[in-house]
């Protein structure tokens, strides 16, 4: 059992943790609204899966369907080895 001291002692620290844990969230959820790549690839990248996408069927898939590589697909490059598209520049 905690002592109210102790208690009241921590409070203080444990209540900047939890808004740390909601920003954290906050955060996340605010990038993932504004990802213009693959949902999933998204998603499981953040769960620490290994997802190669895109998946070609979610809606911003879609949406890129008219780029050579939609962003957030994994591409591999003779140059640049594999990597993650993060954005398009014209032809590059």
């Amino acid at each position: 059992m905690v002592s109210v001291a102790v208690a009241l002692e921590a409070a203080p620290a444990e209540t900047q943790h939890q808004n740390e844990v909601e920003r954290s969230r906050l955060e996340m959820m605010r990038r993932y609204a504004e990802h213009s790549g693959c949902s999933p690839w998204f998603l499981l990248s953040y769960c620490g899966q290994d997802y190669r996408g895109p998946c070609r069927t979610c809606g911003n898939d879609l949406t890129n369907a008219d780029v050579p590589f939609a962003v957030g697909a994994r591409v591999a490059s003779e140059r640049w080895r594999e990597g993650t598209v993060q954005r398009h520049d014209g032809d590059r």
